[in-house]
């Protein structure tokens, strides 16, 4: 695993935690929103550039493809994939890869493991 997945999955774990607000390991698709939404914020605000979240109809087409179980709910590991797939999507994917790592290591670091 290199660095940009490593920070990039701490990430996730932070932020499914944060929206995962009745505590039962899956986010519903409204939560699914804000937890990409809180993600791209995130990135956003620690990057020169701005890069646009998906609407809410492309986070809702796409998250039927990562539910594996199909219980209209993700849990972290799907999450981690389906943010993972939003944020590598574009022309510019690997130039934006390691601006997300510089970003991510300027967010508060991940405890040492």
């Amino acid at each position: 695993m290199g660095l940009f997945d490593y920070l990039f999955s701490w990430m996730c774990k932070r932020v499914f935690r944060k929206v995962d607000y009745n505590s039962n390991g899956l986010i519903e698709p409204l939560e699914v929103e804000v937890a990409i939404l809180t993600l791209y914020n995130i990135v956003n605000k620690r990057l020169p550039g701005w890069q646009d979240p998906p609407t809410r109809d492309a986070i809702q087409a796409a998250l039927k493809s990562f539910d594996d179980d199909h219980n209209g709910a993700l849990d972290a590991a799907e999450f981690e994939r389906f943010a993972k797939s939003l944020m590598s999507t574009g022309a510019a994917a690997t130039q934006a890869a390691a601006l997300v790592s510089a970003a991510l290591l300027r967010a508060s670091p991940p405890p040492a493991a």
